[in-house]
């Protein structure tokens, strides 16, 4: 059957379209999820997600639940791989990513995050990946891709939000934690959610900066223009 994933609607902006990376563009930080709770059904040391994370002129220009970036933002998306799509079931996505900050996370507050529809901000354990200073989540308000902004905090990049996780860490400490559900339990021996956490391979190995493939910047010379939406489900065959 075909299980439909919410995908909130990012748009590439304008400034794009002159088929040239913006001024200043260096890279753009990749973390690797590979770390499960669930290792019976979901071994460790297999990718099961990635975050992306952007800022400067890689975070400007992007519209996240009606709200456009700019480059004093910091712009994460965490993106499910095909080994846990593979095992979509009904309302199936990431519903919480969790991580930490070398600030003072009492600086920051929901004002500061622009979040997916239905989802929210909070602190909390991510069930033996430790415990997180800035939890976000949605319950029921699925998503794969998630994608959202940091905005307003003076001074912040995304080296700030390279921090492990705290106590109750059993699995080891982290720098991101995501959980995913709505498996199919057919498919997963009756597991309906996990949790998944990584750094880049290894607890304690910070995320390292990629570079952007020329042709995603030429991308934009063929909708000069234009805006280039993702608003639609993408089907998953389970």
């Amino acid at each position: 059957m075909l299980a439909h994933v919410r995908k909130p609607p990012v748009v590439f902006a304008l400034a794009l379209g002159l088929g040239l990376s913006p001024a200043g563009h260096a890279a753009i930080w990749k973390a690797t999820l590979n770390q499960s709770n669930a290792e019976s059904v979901f071994p460790d040391n297999a990718d099961y997600l990635t975050v992306f994370i952007r800022d400067g002129s890689d975070a400007a220009g992007l519209l996240l639940n009606g709200y456009t970036t700019t480059s004093d933002d910091v712009v994460f998306s965490v993106d499910a791989l095909s080994v846990l799509d593979s095992k979509a079931g009904t309302n199936y996505g990431i519903d919480t990513f969790a991580f930490n900050t070398t600030l003072n996370p009492g600086g920051f507050t929901a004002n500061n995050f622009k979040l997916p529809s239905g989802w929210s901000l909070g602190a909390g354990n991510a069930d033996g990946f430790g415990d997180f200073e800035l939890r976000t989540g949605g319950g029921q308000d699925r998503y794969d891709p998630v994608w959202f902004a940091i905005t307003g905090i003076n001074g912040d990049n995304a080296n700030h939000y390279f921090a492990l996780s705290g106590k109750n860490a059993g699995q080891g400490n982290y720098y991101f934690a995501a959980h995913v559900a709505g498996f199919n339990e057919a498919l997963t021996g009756g597991t309906g959610g996990a949790w998944f956490a990584g750094s880049n391979g290894q607890p304690g190995t910070a995320p390292e900066p990629v570079p952007v493939p020329a042709a995603f910047w030429l991308f934009g010379s063929a909708v000069t223009g234009f805006a280039f939406a993702s608003r639609h489900s993408k089907p998953r065959l389970v």
